[in-house]
């Protein structure tokens, strides 16, 4: 998991969704590391499964920013300033041709993956 640059504290407070998913990243590792306990009626082997889903959907999420988005050639384009319009507001620039953003569909499953296991589960994440 890429390490987070502005502290714990201003991210809880601006960005509470990454924090959130640091938080069940940490756990669920804590969880498999344990091996002390899983659900009634299925094995450890299958809990350690799910767990696993849960914690790498997370860690995708975090590691994303919490953004699916990517450019379809895998660059980014040139950077270009906003335009200041007559009104004093702002807007972006056109995206130059050749350039596509797309969401990457895998890693968006992935999480949602992950997200509904941790709804199913979130009562059996004890030790």
């Amino acid at each position: 998991m890429k390490k987070q640059t502005i502290s714990d504290k201003k991210m809880k407070q601006w960005d509470l969704h990454m924090f959130l998913s640091k938080e069940i990243v940490i756990g669920i590792d804590f969880l498999l590391k344990k091996q002390c306990g899983y659900p009634n009626g299925m094995t450890m082997e299958e809990w350690n499964d799910i767990l696993k889903k849960i914690r790498d959907g997370f860690e995708i999420y975090y590691d994303s920013d919490g953004d699916f988005w990517e450019w379809k050639n895998g660059k980014s384009p040139p950077y270009q300033p906003n335009i200041k319009n007559d009104d004093g507001t702002w807007t972006c620039p056109p995206t130059p041709k050749g350039y596509k953003l797309i969401i990457n569909k895998k890693k968006k499953k992935a999480f949602n993956d992950a997200f509904k296991l941790l709804h199913k589960h979130f009562e059996h994440l004890w030790d």
